[in-house]
């Protein structure tokens, strides 16, 4: 009953944050192994760890290094769950590419681009992809709100909280 309440919570904090609409309930597929799911527990932890290290005012190279554990334990997870949907395939790859291209853009390019997945393929049942696809986005879009001049704190440790959420469905995805 509390991990339903936990999850009904979580649920409500994303769509209460109004930033990127509500996808329809993802279809249903293979729950992940137990060792994916370890690694997502993991992953929640260490986004944890990163709200933590963004409150006490860490250093660049800290939030970084956190930013990369995330990174890490989300492209653990990714061959297991394109396995189980490869139709979320292309429109992953193309979220990934994040990865070297966010220090050049602005947290509102990456939000249109990302986010509300402007430069994203369209791809049948995205509902399924896009949970997963916020592991990776959510960290590269602290970061880039880190990078600013002066950095946004308050902004990253929001991105921070909704990957909390997100990686909730992810690892309760069936």
């Amino acid at each position: 009953m509390v991990r339903r309440l936990t999850l009904i919570a979580l649920a409500a904090a994303v769509a209460a944050c109004g930033r990127e609409p509500a996808p329809a309930a993802p279809e249903s597929g293979p729950a992940l192994s137990a060792t994916a799911r370890a690694t997502l527990d993991r992953y929640q932890d260490q986004a944890r760890e990163f709200a933590g290290a963004i409150d006490a005012g860490a250093g660049a190279d800290e939030l970084s290094a956190h930013a990369d554990e995330l990174l890490a334990s989300a492209d653990a997870v990714l061959p297991e769950f394109l396995s189980a949907r490869p139709h979320c395939e292309p429109y992953l790859t193309a979220a990934l590419r994040l990865g070297k291209l966010w220090t050049s853009l602005t947290p509102a390019q990456i939000e249109a681009g990302y986010h509300k997945d402007g430069e994203l393929p369209a791809v049948a049942d995205a509902a399924s992809c896009y949970h997963m696809k916020d592991l990776v986005v959510h960290p590269l879009t602290a970061l880039a709100h880190l990078a600013q001049d002066p950095p946004d704190a308050a902004a990253a440790r929001r991105e921070i909280d909704e990957v909390i959420a997100h990686v909730t469905v992810v690892r309760d995805m069936r």
